[in-house]
């Protein structure tokens, strides 16, 4: 076995002792480890993956990642913003 391979036994270890610790069912962590294998990431990566996506963003969360979209991206061009359609549909009544 090479020291790599040795490497990825250890903290596979680790990672299971840990889930251990939180008392998840064995039968969990071992088809947690087989998705993980199967997507070729580390147990805790997937782990994480999963409970980010399980748990939603607050208002504030999602409104900081529009603004550093915004700041990577630049503003809309060319698109009509929301605002400027409620202020034509009530200027249409």
């Amino acid at each position: 076995m090479t020291g790599s391979a040795t490497f990825a036994k250890v903290m596979s270890f680790y990672e299971v002792n840990r889930m251990a610790k939180l008392e998840v069912d064995d039968d969990l962590v071992r088809r947690l480890e087989t998705r993980a294998k199967l997507a070729g990431k580390p147990l805790a990566e997937l782990v994480r993956e999963t409970l980010a996506a399980a748990v939603p963003l607050t208002g504030e969360e999602k409104a900081e990642r529009i603004r550093e979209f915004h700041r990577r991206c630049g503003p809309f061009t060319g698109l009509t913003a929301p605002e400027d359609l409620i202020r034509e549909s009530r200027d249409e009544r």
